[in-house]
């Protein structure tokens, strides 16, 4: 399965940093991080991350332009492989 993977934000090092998100942007985020976003502990905040599968690539890139400007780098397209073993019997 192909995946893209990156919707990262800019960590800002000054205490007390918010993105500005418009309400649009907060209900696209809450939306993901209940279906397939997530957030990752750092030393001072959190990274959110999404992913999807090459079926979904359109709506990846529709949520990354929304997101753009919070990002560090454009998405990084990984390949996953997945091993199955063989069942005894």
């Amino acid at each position: 399965m192909n995946n893209y993977k990156g919707i990262r934000f800019i960590s800002r090092k000054a205490k007390g940093y918010s993105p500005d998100f418009t309400p649009i942007l907060k209900e696209i985020l809450v939306g993901l991080l209940l279906g397939d976003g997530w957030l990752e502990k750092q030393k001072i905040n959190a990274r959110f991350r999404f992913e999807q599968g090459d079926i979904h690539k359109e709506f990846f890139f529709y949520v990354y332009e929304y997101f753009t400007r919070f990002c560090q780098s454009p998405p990084i397209y990984f390949f996953l492989i997945i091993i199955k073993k063989k069942e005894k019997g």
